[in-house]
């Protein structure tokens, strides 16, 4: 795992035309050349190189460690590192993004559509949903879906017992959706889970945030 990480941060990548190297920054319109000033502001970010970055046409990747939303130092990095890996990417329309098309899908309480998420239960402001994608428990997925204190949905998804990390979707803006993986082991239980997300969420967020242009 260590040394695919040392790769994946050091590897030489050529840059899209919607990247501008400047210093020890990039600067990157993930906008695809929308003409609507405000969108366009929206997607304008200035990544530090110590980010590791990764970009494409529409999106860039980039990680950060917990808990305080500092660069992944390779040379500092161990196996009990907590690492985030995020995706930041444009959406056209507002009712685009993942969570909104995942959550489009979902049947209600014990429907009978095997690989198709189900309703489990609601409780305080937590939705659980399951779905069976395989012949054993580990294949059980799971996705939770919350509103945080900003009214900004976010769609958590478990794949299984065999998975390590939680994937993340929300959006930053209406024309920006973020990605993201973490480990399941910074969520303490199910009863604490829309706080623990909560936490992780604000660390990802003020980094990204961090990244756009004023």
């Amino acid at each position: 795992m260590i040394g695919w990480l040392v790769f994946w941060v050091t590897r030489p990548d050529p840059l899209p035309h919607n990247v501008q190297r400047v210093g020890n920054t990039f600067h990157v319109d993930v906008s695809e050349g929308s003409t609507d000033d405000v969108v366009k502001k929206n997607c304008l970010f200035v990544v530090p190189k110590a980010f590791n970055p990764k970009f494409s046409i529409e999106s860039f990747m980039f990680n950060l460690r917990l808990p305080d939303g500092v660069p992944l130092m390779v040379n500092e990095l161990s196996e009990g590192d907590e690492v985030v890996w995020a995706v930041v990417s444009y959406i056209k329309l507002p009712s685009q993004g993942m969570a909104a098309f995942e959550l489009s899908k979902v049947q209600p309480k014990d429907g009978g559509l095997k690989n198709v998420p189900f309703l489990v239960e609601s409780r305080n402001g937590l939705d659980m949903y399951q779905y069976d994608y395989g012949k054993d428990q580990l294949s059980i997925g799971t996705m939770y879906s919350f509103v945080m204190s900003s009214g900004t949905r976010v769609l958590v998804k478990d794949p299984g017992k065999w998975a390590a990390d939680y994937i993340v979707y929300r959006k930053l803006t209406d024309s920006v959706e973020l990605k993201y993986l973490f480990s399941k082991k910074q969520v303490q239980s199910l009863s604490s889970f829309v706080s623990d997300v909560t936490r992780v969420d604000n660390v990802v967020i003020k980094t990204l945030q961090s990244f756009q242009s004023k």
